[in-house]
Order: C-alpha cells, then structure tokens, then sequence
C-alpha cells in the first residue's frame, strides 16, 4: 500500500487512517498485519505513528519446536523531504546519541510513502532472533543434562566423541 502525498494533502485534515488488515511477506509465506495506524502531513514531513498486530510461526531456539507467538508494537517514523533529512542526520551524528523514544526518521524519497515496507521492516525488527516457545522450555532431548555445568549444550556431544576417543587410545 502506497500513500500519495496529494492523497494526504486532500484528506480532512491532511491524515489518512489505516485499520484494513495488510499482507507482507515473510519469506515464502505471508503475514497478516492488523496496523492502527496514523498517517499525517505536516508541513513537508509525513509522520506515521500507531501500532500493529501481528502472529508469526516461529521455531524455538532451544527445543526446535515450532510455535505461533503474536507481536504488538508501536511505529512511530517520520519521512522527511532530503534536505530535512540531511539536517535531521547532522545533528544526530553531531548529538551522538541514541534516544529509543525519539521517532525514527525515513527518507522521503518520492511523491508517496510505502505503508507496507514499513510494516515489513517492523515485523523484522520486532521478531526476536533467538524466541523460546515457553520459559520452562528444557530444550531438545538429551542436550538438559548439560546444561547447568556452565558450558553451551551444543559442544558436548563434540567434547563425548573427543573423551571416547582418549579413552581408547
């Protein structure tokens, strides 16, 4: 979904309002994304801001195990025209500093913003890289035993091939 400046600029009070389900792509697959969203024109800059809703099938990170787990996240993204954006980028890199409750600022970089891109890079973002299917999640079978002897699970059947080994020699 695509918004046009001029939709924008037309639109009571230069906002349009998303609440229709989006599809973006999740690999091979499609997401289905629930977004209350806010879309506004302000002088030059589009501000985007509300939240979406969203599941995903996941595999866990211990046990392997496929689960759904469903996300809730805000989006706050400002588009700024280039040379907004060019100022804005100074002075966050004379500032040095990173504020999480600052809004994100994009490139406005044509007439219309890409509503889903930027719900696809949020549901990215906002998908942990290593989920668990639960927190008592003991992992694969087998691999328990290790785990409370301060080493990662992974390298034991490495560290029982080499103890086997040294025990024949």
């Amino acid at each position: 979904m695509r918004i046009k400046l001029q939709e924008l600029r037309m639109a009571e009070e230069n906002t349009i309002y998303i609440t229709d389900k989006i599809q973006v792509p999740d690999g091979e697959k499609v997401i289905d994304v629930f977004p209350d969203l806010t879309i506004r024109l302000i002088g030059e800059e589009v501000v985007v801001y509300g939240e979406i809703k969203f599941s995903r099938i996941l595999t866990c990170g211990k046990c392997l195990e496929k689960f759904e787990s469903e996300f809730e996240m805000e989006i706050d993204t400002i588009y700024l025209p280039l040379e907004s954006y060019k100022r804005e980028v100074e002075y966050e890199e004379h500032k040095n500093a990173y504020n999480p409750n600052s809004p994100t600022n994009q490139l406005l970089e044509s007439e219309q913003v890409n509503i889903n891109e930027l719900i696809r890079e949020n549901v990215v973002v906002g998908t942990p890289s290593y989920p668990r299917c639960s927190d008592e999640c003991t992992g694969v079978d087998g691999v328990a035993k290790y785990e409370n002897n301060g080493m990662d699970p992974r390298w034991q059947k490495l560290l029982d091939i080499t103890s086997k080994n040294q025990e024949v020699e």
